[in-house]
Protein backbone atom coordinates (compact mmCIF):
# COMPACT_ATOMS: atom_id res chain seq x y z
CA UNK A 1 0.00 0.00 0.00
CA UNK A 2 1.59 3.59 -1.13
CA UNK A 3 0.03 6.47 1.00
CA UNK A 4 -2.63 8.44 0.64
CA UNK A 5 -2.31 11.51 -2.17
CA UNK A 6 -3.67 15.13 -1.34
CA UNK A 7 -7.51 14.23 -2.87
CA UNK A 8 -7.09 10.61 -1.03
CA UNK A 9 -6.67 12.05 2.40
CA UNK A 10 -9.61 14.84 1.85
CA UNK A 11 -11.66 11.59 1.42
CA UNK A 12 -10.41 9.90 3.78
CA UNK A 13 -11.56 12.77 6.53
CA UNK A 14 -14.56 13.66 4.45
CA UNK A 15 -15.97 10.19 4.73
CA UNK A 16 -14.39 9.50 9.02
CA UNK A 17 -16.47 12.68 9.20
CA UNK A 18 -19.65 11.22 7.69
CA UNK A 19 -19.50 7.94 9.63
CA UNK A 20 -18.77 10.40 13.04
CA UNK A 21 -21.92 11.97 12.00
CA UNK A 22 -23.67 9.22 11.44
CA UNK A 23 -22.60 7.58 14.78
CA UNK A 24 -24.12 10.99 16.62
CA UNK A 25 -27.74 10.51 14.67
CA UNK A 26 -27.81 7.06 16.48
CA UNK A 27 -27.09 4.85 13.24
CA UNK A 28 -25.69 1.45 13.58
CA UNK A 29 -22.48 0.14 12.67
CA UNK A 30 -24.09 -2.30 9.94
CA UNK A 31 -26.85 0.58 8.91
CA UNK A 32 -23.02 2.79 7.93
CA UNK A 33 -21.60 0.47 6.58
CA UNK A 34 -24.53 -0.32 4.42
CA UNK A 35 -25.56 3.09 3.51
CA UNK A 36 -21.76 3.89 2.04
CA UNK A 37 -21.84 0.55 0.30
CA UNK A 38 -25.34 2.14 -1.39
CA UNK A 39 -23.11 5.48 -1.89
CA UNK A 40 -20.39 3.08 -3.85
CA UNK A 41 -18.16 2.87 -0.75
CA UNK A 42 -17.41 -0.70 -0.19
CA UNK A 43 -16.62 -0.53 3.92
CA UNK A 44 -17.76 -3.17 6.06
CA UNK A 45 -19.22 -2.83 9.74
CA UNK A 46 -15.93 -3.93 11.52
CA UNK A 47 -14.32 -0.88 9.86
CA UNK A 48 -16.97 1.08 11.12
CA UNK A 49 -16.64 -0.02 14.40
CA UNK A 50 -13.13 0.59 14.59
CA UNK A 51 -13.49 4.23 13.56
CA UNK A 52 -16.72 4.51 16.66
CA UNK A 53 -14.13 2.77 19.03
CA UNK A 54 -10.57 4.28 18.50
CA UNK A 55 -11.07 7.38 16.61
CA UNK A 56 -10.13 9.29 19.83
CA UNK A 57 -7.23 7.37 20.65
CA UNK A 58 -6.03 7.53 16.74
CA UNK A 59 -6.45 11.25 16.51
CA UNK A 60 -4.50 11.95 19.86
CA UNK A 61 -1.21 12.09 18.86
CA UNK A 62 0.52 11.94 15.42
CA UNK A 63 3.59 8.46 14.91
CA UNK A 64 6.41 10.29 13.42
CA UNK A 65 7.82 9.23 10.23
CA UNK A 66 11.38 7.99 11.63
CA UNK A 67 9.49 5.87 14.58
CA UNK A 68 7.45 4.14 12.18
CA UNK A 69 10.51 3.70 9.67
CA UNK A 70 13.02 2.21 12.66
CA UNK A 71 9.83 -0.26 13.37
CA UNK A 72 9.81 -1.41 9.66
CA UNK A 73 13.51 -2.06 10.29
CA UNK A 74 13.25 -4.37 13.40
CA UNK A 75 9.98 -6.30 12.10
CA UNK A 76 12.21 -6.77 8.49
CA UNK A 77 15.06 -7.77 10.88
CA UNK A 78 13.21 -10.11 13.10
CA UNK A 79 11.97 -11.67 9.98
CA UNK A 80 15.40 -12.62 8.71
CA UNK A 81 16.20 -13.91 12.32
CA UNK A 82 13.83 -16.56 12.11
CA UNK A 83 15.38 -18.53 9.68
CA UNK A 84 17.37 -21.40 10.19
CA UNK A 85 19.48 -23.43 7.09
CA UNK A 86 17.93 -20.67 4.68
CA UNK A 87 14.03 -22.05 6.10
CA UNK A 88 11.45 -19.30 7.66
CA UNK A 89 10.22 -20.91 10.77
Amino acid sequence: MKQLGICQGIKVRGNINRVLEMIEGGAGDNAISGHFKDEGVNISSQFVRGVRLEIDEFSRKAVSKKSTQKAIKAINGDKSSDAVDGCII
